[in-house]
């Protein structure tokens, strides 16, 4: 996590110019937001956008009419997010300890924020999910397609960073989702057996039996 949060805090700049354009030419990334909001629908509370960055899709998601807030572990990428949409709420925050009680949410969306999350500590990323949902919530999960580890030194304008990239099966991170007690609900892949391969899952809390 701390060279997670330096490597963005160092690259924040150049990240944030590098999503400038938002979701424009990204017509699989709102298509996987859609499912989300309807999968929302009639669910009380607010969502997450975990590991939000600059907070392109944060503001996207509250241009639909989702109440949202977005959430990182950068300083510097809050701080850029907060300046950029200062409409917006935006927390310092970890996936594995978010800032809110148990069973608060209607939605917590990561959005190729877990491909710096090492597969050991991805069970407590799942069950922190399960925590803040409330019974019927949605977790939206969007993420590399693939099964390989590659570690990145330097992005976004050659700034120096220190994270490892995963790629992963969608039944992997199915299963940490189920383990953690919720249910698939749907999955899906973009550009499949392309270097820009690309995968979405869309997980629910079991409402009370």
């Amino acid at each position: 996590l701390a060279a997670a949060r330096l490597s963005y805090d160092n690259a924040a700049k150049g990240y944030a110019d590098a999503m400038s354009g938002g979701l424009a030419g990204h017509p699989d990334a709102r298509g996987a937001l859609a499912w989300f909001a309807e999968a929302l629908r009639g669910i009380p509370g607010s969502v997450v956008d975990a590991g939000c960055g600059p907070g392109h899709v944060t503001d996207y998601l509250a241009r639909t009419g989702i109440d949202v807030y977005g959430a990182d572990i950068s300083p510097r990428m809050i701080e850029i997010a907060r300046q950029t949409y200062p409409s917006l709420r935006f927390e310092v925050e970890s996936f594995t300890a978010m800032g809110c009680a148990d069973e608060a949410l209607a939605g917590v969306m990561s959005f190729y924020s877990i491909v710096h999350v090492p597969g050991e500590a991805m069970p407590a990323v799942a069950r922190e999910f399960h925590r803040v949902l409330r019974p019927g919530g949605v977790a939206l999960l969007a993420f590399h397609e693939g099964n390989s580890r590659r570690h990145k030194s330097e992005g976004y304008g050659g700034h120096e960073m220190d994270v490892d990239v995963y790629r992963r099966p969608i039944s992997t991170v199915s299963a940490w989702l189920r383990e953690a007690g919720l249910g698939i609900e749907m999955t899906a892949t973009t550009s499949p057996g392309t270097a820009s391969s690309g995968a979405v899952v869309l997980a629910r809390k079991p409402p009370p039996q």
